[in-house]
């Protein structure tokens, strides 16, 4: 080896690195403004949820309602006696909910409350429970909630204790306060060993599995695109006589199945490891645990879509790279991006819950630590979590097979792929591409479900935004994208026994769906939760005038919602697919926005229902006009009093049938109603000028 032509090779490719600014920001600015941002971002993250779970709600199960009045005494004498401001004061529990039950323990187990007081052993009387305990504090140590509930409820108790003792040995004499040996609150945790090993695996693996199976990814994405051009295969592999699609999705499926393997082999490895080793005692640290192996392979075909959503996104994003090292520097941000979710649903104390279980990667973590611990209870929210994932596999596949075949990609120069990005480049259409459709339906779910978490009771701020993403933002992006207004929003006039028809099934609409809701309440009965919610918003709301609450609740999502569904949506999903098929599509997208589970069968039936009318009418006009007098009718009867005891609506709580003539009236309604619709759309010329 001569050391001279090491030393020129070395400063000969060193220096080619330096000079890439695109090397440069991967290894030196991103880096150094990533790392910062990632460890005090998760520092603050871990402050702040820690911070939340002290200040959220203790629930606390109770034997009886003796327990629960005395054990409400103590709190509150505790959260009068700790001064504001102390270090204690933060260990108060101010907010807490008491649940009467024979039979706590299974409430804690079941996962109801977050700890629960049992009678003990001793005296079942709190005469002397400064000295004697006569309960038994039971929590579940693979819950951190309640844990932490447990660790402020024993010191709220215990300053109480120390307290009430103090209070008492101050009237005895010094000879007979040594016979006053207090004992501790007995503890017991209920938690089994397959949740405790279920939270000792939670904590490591979720994080570590995604990041495999995205890293495994990374190079057969790379080689298959980038690497193809490189070696100056790739111009001759997509002239040969096979369809572009085919070896777009030969590509894809090889890169999928490659990160399946290595999400596959990552869980048979630590299922061996666990099955044989000592790795469960040495995780246990003393505590009775058994690993959950056998939930393994329900977590490897949760990991399906996962694998298959990055895989598509490692395409597209390697697709724009000229050589191997410069495709290296694009997936790296790819990474680090997905790295920021992860980290946040990898938290302590984070819930598969609200717009976590539709934020990429970290819903898929908490889904992963959701199955090792066993709740399976919260199937509602997983259920989200992998159907969002999988709609996000869905678009980004199109978008990665759209990507790929475009010109621009295939033959990539130092700014070609720009001009997929780049409006004067644009070529004008009358309508919207399904992959134009699939994105920004992708885009607005996440953002809008986690709007609508936030906003609440805000029912002004939430017309407003409505307005905006419902309303103004498809305008905007038809126009961005050249797109005819006309044919994409179908703004053309009906025929006036169209109009007469939609008034029919408009004032009929709202007996059939609350029929519906009533038939459903039987087999699937409300929640407690969600029918004190819908009463909440019943009182806020009765403080509206009824006009502004048409406005708000009406007519602003009647308008709007239809502009993105039956508009932008619909016609974009018409271009490549049968109507029928875009109908039933574009109201499945319309039920989930809603938001409403018990409710999505309903939602996705209206949606049904206008889809057929926008696109039997040929106008979007009819649809709206049912959508908001379907939204009003609720709204009328609460208010107008005679006119709902007239039809026998005068209790439209979801669980009370309407007379069946009123029933039989709106069926007959609303077919005729559809007859009247169901007349040929008036033709329209794609693409004219008229059309844009």
């Amino acid at each position: 080896m001569r050391l001279r032509s090491v030393s020129i090779i070395f400063r000969k490719e060193l220096i080619e690195i330096l000079r890439d600014r695109r090397t440069l920001i991967a290894m030196v600015v991103v880096p150094i403004l990533l790392y910062p941002v990632l460890m005090l971002g998760s520092i603050h993250a871990a402050q702040f949820q820690s911070g939340k779970m002290q200040r959220e709600e203790i629930r606390i199960a109770v034997p009886d309602d003796a327990t629960a009045q005395r054990l409400s005494a103590e709190i509150e004498a505790d959260n009068a006696a700790v001064p504001t401001g102390s270090p204690e004061a933060a260990e108060c529990i101010r907010r807490y909910d008491m649940l009467v039950t024979p039979d706590p323990r299974d409430a804690l187990r079941k996962g109801a409350v977050q700890v629960a007081i049992v009678p003990g052993p001793g005296p079942k009387t709190w005469d002397r429970w400064e000295i004697d305990p006569p309960f038994v504090l039971c929590y579940d140590s693979a819950e951190i909630r309640s844990e932490m509930a447990r660790t402020r409820l024993e010191r709220v108790l215990e300053r109480r204790r120390v307290a009430v003792r103090e209070e008492r040995l101050a009237r005895l004499p010094e000879e007979q306060r040594e016979l006053f040996a207090p004992r501790a609150i007995p503890v017991e945790n209920v938690a089994s060993p397959e949740k405790v090993g279920g939270s000792l695996l939670g904590n490591v693996l979720p994080l570590i599995l995604a990041l495999m199976t995205i890293t495994a990814a990374v190079y057969p994405a790379i080689d298959l695109t980038a690497g193809e051009r490189e070696r100056g295969t790739l111009e001759t592999l997509m002239v040969a006589p096979v369809p572009v699609i085919d070896l777009i999705v030969g590509k894809f499926l090889v890169v999928a199945a490659v990160s399946l393997i290595a999400a596959a082999l990552n869980l048979a490895s630590i299922g061996l490891t666990l099955r044989f080793g000592d790795v469960q005692e040495m995780l246990a640290q003393g505590m009775q645990a058994r690993i959950p192996v056998a939930v393994l392979p329900l977590i490897l075909l949760a990991m399906i879509p996962f694998a298959i959503l990055f895989s598509a996104i490692l395409i597209a994003v390697a697709s724009f790279a000229r050589s191997f090292k410069e495709a290296q520097n694009y997936v790296m941000p790819v990474i680090m991006a997905a790295l920021i979710p992860g980290t946040a649903g990898a938290l302590p104390g984070v819930e598969l819950q609200g717009v976590m279980t539709v934020i990429p990667v970290a819903n898929m973590v908490l889904l992963t630590r959701e199955l090792l611990l066993g709740h399976f209870a919260n199937w509602p929210a997983m259920a989200v979590a992998l159907g969002s994932t999988c709609f996000y596999a869905v678009v980004a596949v199109v978008v990665a097979a759209r990507l790929f075949g475009q010109e621009a990609v295939l033959f990539a120069d130092a700014g070609s792929w720009k001009t997929l990005f780049r409006r004067r480049f644009f070529i004008p259409s009358s309508r919207p591409s399904p992959t134009h459709v699939l994105l920004y339906v992708a885009v607005l779910f996440p953002v809008w479900f986690h709007i609508q978490g936030q906003l609440g009771p805000h029912i002004g701020l939430s017309s407003v935004l409505i307005v905006v993403f419902f309303g103004v933002l498809p305008l905007a992006l038809a126009r961005y994208l050249k797109l005819g207004w006309r044919s994409t929003f179908s703004l053309r006039g009906a025929a006036a026994i169209q109009w007469i028809g939609a008034v029919a099934i408009g004032l009929s609409s709202w007996v059939i769906a609350s029929e519906v809701l009533v038939l459903q309440s039987r087999v699937i009965p409300l929640p407690e939760g969600l029918a004190e919610a819908d009463a909440e918003m019943t009182r806020i709301l009765a403080g509206w005038p009824l006009p502004t609450l048409l406005l708000a609740l009406a007519v602003v999502p009647g308008i709007c919602e239809e502009l993105t569904f039956r508009g932008f949506v619909l016609s974009g999903l018409q271009s490549r697919l049968r109507p029928a098929t875009a109908i039933v599509i574009t109201a499945l997208f319309f039920g989930a926005f809603h938001f409403l589970f018990l409710r999505f069968g309903v939602t996705v039936a209206l949606g049904i229902l206008l889809g057929y009318v926008c696109q039997r009418s040929g106008s979007i006009g009819p649809a709206m006009l049912i959508h908001i007098m379907h939204n009003s009718w609720l709204f009328v009867l609460s208010r107008w009093d005679r006119l709902a005891a007239a039809l026998g609506a005068a209790d439209l709580d979801g669980t009370t049938h309407l007379p069946r003539r009123l029933i039989a009236v709106s069926a007959v309604l609303i077919i005729l109603g559809l007859v009247a619709i169901s007349r040929p759309p008036r033709d329209a010329v794609p693409g004219s000028p008229a059309d844009r």
